[in-house]
């Protein structure tokens, strides 16, 4: 069971961007990375993004937010819960376009993204926590990363 966060998002409007799906990607990959330009407090040892519904978009079913959190135990399935960051634009809406209409769809291809985005070295930072995970703020957690798995990567193919 997964906690529910503080949804505060404003969207991608926010970034100043009129994306179409094949623009999701490069906005999700400059979400993440202005979110961590200035680096993680070092109170916070994983990361979740956290798919949500609705998105209170016409044009989308469903919204990612990025979450800092303070533990990380893989066997909790709670360790999401423990949230002392988040950046200054915590929420990005995703097209319908590109989640699709199943939540199970989103959560693939979202996470794909993730893995993807930690894979690459100019996002190194993202090596320094123990964990990176994803899932619904009300599912389970897919664990992407951890330093316990010895910086293997888990992705899903779309």
């Amino acid at each position: 069971m997964r906690c529910r966060g503080s949804w505060r998002g404003s969207g991608r409007e926010a970034l100043g961007l009129m994306l179409t799906v094949s623009d999701f990607p490069a906005d999700f990959e400059a979400w993440l990375a202005l979110s961590l330009a200035n680096g993680l407090p070092s109170e916070v040892v994983a990361i979740s993004p956290n798919l949500f519904q609705p998105a209170l978009k016409e044009d989308a079913r469903f919204g990612v937010e990025l979450i800092g959190v303070s533990s990380f135990d893989a066997n909790n399935p709670d360790w999401p819960c423990d949230e002392v960051w988040e950046p200054s634009q915590r929420s990005l809406t995703i097209p319908a376009d590109f989640s699709g209409e199943r939540w199970e769809d989103c959560l693939e291809r979202t996470q794909t993204l993730l893995a993807r985005y930690v894979a690459d070295d100019r996002f190194r930072i993202l090596k320094g926590i123990q964990a990176i995970g994803i899932g619904f703020v009300d599912g389970e957690t897919h664990l992407v990363w951890s330093k316990a798995s010895q910086g293997e990567i888990a992705e899903t193919s779309v």
